[in-house]
């Protein structure tokens, strides 16, 4: 199930994207053959080994390289296209959804949860995540924290950003609770502004 609250983020994300949990055995398994593209000082990439601007074949690499399967191919703007990828074997992990404009990679969202987390699996989550981006990007800045009762339905949001020229990365906690039922999902958003690739980062 998609977020409802995606198109919210986008919105709030506008300045640029968000990191990855991968931890470092899982990023190197899904590099792929061609290894690990290395960040540029102060780059913030997306995950599976993947570049900004690269072109639709090599996520399709990345994705089968990594045990996932394209579930779902979503048209948007024009030019403009998502897919929802499922499969991924990390801990936690329901789906990834990889944005595309102009048939070029420009954002990637990872969403966590299990239906055996407790509330202290989220907080530790979201913790481990947050210091882990504070360490490698800096200390990120606080993006929404919120609660809003509507219709007898609590919303709660809590979110921190990181950005560098133009990409960034946010990581996000949402939930909706009524009398019988709770929805919590964690997610972490890519995302870098369309710009032109040279011929060599397209071919990556």
């Amino acid at each position: 199930m998609r977020l409802p609250i995606y198109c919210f983020i986008a919105v709030l994300l506008a300045f640029g994207p968000v990191p990855s949990a991968l931890s470092a055995e899982a990023e190197q398994k899904t590099a792929g053959a061609e290894g690990k593209i290395q960040p540029a000082v102060g780059e913030i990439l997306p995950p599976f080994g993947l570049a900004w601007g690269v072109e639709v074949r090599r996520v399709e690499e990345a994705v089968k390289t990594a045990g996932g399967h394209v579930s779902k191919r979503s048209p948007g703007e024009p030019s403009e296209e998502r897919w929802t990828v499922e499969g991924i074997a990390q801990e936690g992990l329901q789906r990834v959804l990889f944005s595309f404009s102009g048939g070029r990679l420009t954002g990637v969202e990872l969403q966590y949860g299990k239906e055996d987390w407790n509330t202290k699996t989220y907080d530790d989550f979201m913790l481990t995540v947050r210091a882990e981006l504070d360490v490698k990007h800096g200390e990120g800045r606080q993006l929404i924290r919120e609660r809003t009762p509507a219709s007898g339905v609590l919303k709660t949001m809590l979110g921190y950003a990181w950005s560098k020229t133009d990409q960034s990365v946010a990581l996000i906690y949402f939930s909706a609770q009524d009398k019988r039922n709770l929805f919590r999902v964690i997610s972490l958003h890519y995302a870098a502004r369309p710009q032109r690739v040279s011929p060599q980062v397209a071919s990556r």
